[in-house]
């Protein structure tokens, strides 16, 4: 039985991949040719060079049982001469994508797909606690957004044609590896190295552990077009940095910014600078105010995913920055040092 991993040289992805190696599974890597594949080829496993934008990845599903569909777009692109809009960009990766790698499962009789969606795709009102029965709030804060919606309608749709395709919501993945938003965040929160007063957004986490395990749990026992959510945690910002302050054994803090103080000099500052692109700042601006806050009781009581705590998978993060150089000081409460 061999297993296809789309996005597998990501950082959700190599994880999934590794875990399913361990295992025992037969496992064939999609990868683009510009992807950093020398982890995976640690591994031992097959790779398949394919961009799921291109019916050339037809190939690499040809004899595979099951597929992890996880290749996405995570932010815009830069503008750049001759190349499509970057909303276009995202729309030919995330939804495009996302439908022809279910036409060729689908063409070539691929018993289960488990669609990696995100919690982005739900939708929920301001202020609400979603779950996975939670209806869409009908407009979107981003382009990540509305695309990840439309990925997730794409999915809905093959299972409606026969296919078994099991969308799952992560909710953001904290663990070793991570480099985007939040570590960044946290990496400058360190290396700053004194409390500090910010915005405090509502952010819903879950470990990456938990995550690689739900993913095999929804393709184990999942069922066609029912949505899980995997998510531990809905944590405060300045909650969340507390808890990297302590993990990490410095005595640095985060505190509670107003929202009037700081989004109005936000909106100054794009005006007068284009420093911002206006979608990303609007999306900033409401995710701060309004937070965003998931529950999980399918993945909990379906798939029986026993959520870590996050204070127990920051030491794990934060030993992965200091080995990587993104903390540039020492760090007392961690195995590791600088």
């Amino acid at each position: 039985m061999t297993t296809l991993v789309t996005g597998a040289s990501g950082f959700i992805g190599l994880a999934l991949v590794r875990e399913l190696v361990a295992r025992g599974e037969a496992v064939r890597a999609l990868v683009r040719r510009t992807s950093d594949v020398a982890p995976l080829r640690e591994l031992h496993i097959e790779l398949a060079y394919a961009d799921i934008r291109e019916e050339a990845l037809w190939p690499a599903v040809e004899g595979c049982e099951r597929i992890y569909h996880l290749a996405a777009m995570l932010r815009l692109p830069r503008k750049r001469r001759r190349q499509p809009r970057p909303e276009a960009q995202m729309a030919l990766v995330n939804v495009e994508g996302t439908r022809l790698v279910l036409g060729a499962a689908r063409d070539h009789r691929v018993a289960k797909v488990v669609h990696v969606s995100s919690v982005a795709a739900i939708g929920e009102a301001p202020g609400e606690t979603a779950n996975e029965t939670t209806r869409h709030r009908g407009y979107f804060y981003s382009e990540y957004e509305r695309t990840k919606y439309l990925a997730e309608q794409e999915a809905q749709e093959a299972a409606g044609r026969g296919l078994t395709v099991v969308p799952v919501c992560p909710s953001i993945v904290v663990g070793p590896g991570e480099r985007d938003a939040l570590a960044e965040v946290v990496a400058r929160f360190l290396n700053w190295g004194r409390s500090i007063w910010l915005p405090d957004p509502v952010l819903p986490l879950v470990g990456l552990d938990d995550t690689v395990v739900g993913l095999m749990r929804a393709m184990e026992r999942g069922l066609s077009a029912r949505r899980y959510i995997l998510n531990s945690e809905n944590l405060r910002l300045t909650e969340f940095l507390s808890l990297v302050a302590e993990a990490a054994g410095v005595q640095q803090r985060a505190y509670p910014l107003p929202a009037w103080a700081w989004s109005l000099p936000a909106g100054f500052l794009y005006r007068v600078t284009g420093a911002l692109g206006p979608q990303r700042l609007h999306y900033w601006l409401t995710r701060a105010i309004h937070g965003a806050a998931f529950d999980a009781p399918r993945a909990r009581d379906g798939l029986e995913v026993r959520f870590t705590p996050i204070r127990e998978v920051l030491p794990g993060m934060l030993e992965s920055m200091v080995e990587r150089g993104m903390v540039r000081r020492p760090l007392p409460g961690l195995a590791i040092k600088v």
